[in-house]
């Protein structure tokens, strides 16, 4: 399930992922230190490889620079 709030990407084209919800806890993104908890390595995995390669929407380009920024591959 994803939930966005769209403010900002009407006037800017830019979203950011700020919160994951995995395993029945959720996590600022802020938070997240280097060692990723339990199912957010593989929640990050799967959302990447749900992703196309060249992301056209903003929301895609959010999943797809936290993946980048956390070293998570989608292969």
């Amino acid at each position: 399930m994803l939930c966005t709030d769209k403010t900002g990407t009407l006037t800017q084209e830019e979203m950011t992922v700020a919160r994951l919800r995995c395993a029945g806890a959720e996590h600022a993104v802020a938070g997240l230190g280097s060692i990723l908890p339990d199912g957010v390595a593989e929640l990050l995995r799967a959302a990447r490889l749900a992703s196309p390669p060249a992301p056209s929407d903003p929301m895609e380009h959010a999943i797809v620079a936290l993946c980048s920024e956390r070293g998570v591959s989608g292969a």
